[in-house]
């Protein structure tokens, strides 16, 4: 595949390494696993354990007898958390490989988690609207916060673990603080709908997408007023990544594209669509560690490329 130039002034080569069609329905998220691994969750009720260099199946897979929505993998604990399309999420002992809870809580699926290291806590979101803390190990409930009637599709914590961004399904981005769970902002960010949220890495700026297919930017520092506003894709934005350093952002979409931008300009780098060894269909997650993107889809493929910096070629 050739290099390319952008105005972002960064020259990359984006090589397609691995694809794989290993789930028999939609890939609905990918996340981190332990070491060079990674977790896909899937519409056939099953999330399975991949190695992220060669995408060859490891001896890992659960099935949750329902569509699989979410995951998330706790290191601390060597728990892998599964959340359904019924609001019911799956503990499992990753070491030894069972089931150790099954707690039913949310009346709709539940489409994000993350964990707090510092608090010790889980958060769940519902697509009921709700955002459930849990105490860990013990899994207690600790708060219950109604944020609105619609999804919560996806939170976020801050680099500095005292905030929490709320990706609502009535179009709010709320800003919760880490201890009290108060909103610190409420922010009418995307018509229709927010559906993905990512703080920025080396910046103060918390970065949103929504239904109306933008990409919008958020002074942290200024009261979260907007100071930037990209018509980024053509649909729903469904995940924003960021690069460790903060040089990369990557974004996807259900118009069925991926997007490399110059995380300090914002500028476009690349676009990768199915004319590019991309996907056919609804680009659900991405993850961006190193010099790896991964991606997952309702074409039931998973993608691993190669961002290969190539500054001798222009």
């Amino acid at each position: 595949m050739p290099s390319f130039l952008c105005s972002s002034g960064i020259d990359l080569k984006i090589v397609n390494r691995h694809s794989i069609s290993p789930h028999s329905a939609a890939v609905y998220t990918i996340v981190k696993g332990p070491g060079d691994t990674f977790f896909s969750v899937s519409g056939d009720q099953f999330v399975v354990q991949w190695n992220v260099n060669d995408l060859t199946q490891l001896p890992f897979a659960v099935n949750l007898t329902k569509p699989a929505y979410s995951a998330i993998f706790i290191d601390k604990y060597q728990l892998l958390i599964a959340g359904n399309s019924l609001g019911e999420f799956h503990v499992i002992d990753f070491e030894n490989k069972k089931e150790i809870r099954h707690i039913v809580h949310h009346t709709k699926g539940i489409y994000d988690f993350t964990f707090h290291e510092e608090n010790n806590v889980l958060i769940a979101a519902g697509g009921d609207g709700i955002l459930s803390v849990w105490s860990l190990p013990e899994f207690e409930l600790i708060r219950n916060i109604p944020l609105c009637e619609e999804k919560i599709r996806q939170q976020a914590i801050s680099p500095d673990k005292k905030s929490i961004a709320v990706a609502c399904g009535d179009g709010k981005l709320r800003v919760l603080d880490h201890e009290f769970y108060n909103e610190l902002a409420t922010i009418d960010a995307h018509k229709d709908g927010c559906t993905a949220v990512a703080w920025h890495p080396t910046k103060p700026v918390l970065v949103s997408g929504g239904k109306d297919a933008h990409i919008k930017c958020w002074n942290t520092k200024d009261a979260y007023k907007e100071v930037l506003s990209i018509p980024a894709h053509q649909f729903a934005v469904y995940s924003i990544v960021f690069d460790d350093e903060g040089k990369l952002m990557a974004t996807c979409s259900r118009d069925k594209t991926i997007k490399l931008w110059n995380a300090s300009t914002f500028e476009p780098i690349q676009r990768i669509d199915a004319t590019t060894n991309g996907h056919s269909h609804s680009v659900n997650r991405i993850l961006l560690s190193k010099q790896t993107l991964l991606s997952c889809g309702d074409d039931k493929k998973i993608i691993s490329f190669e961002i290969i910096d190539d500054e001798s070629t222009v």
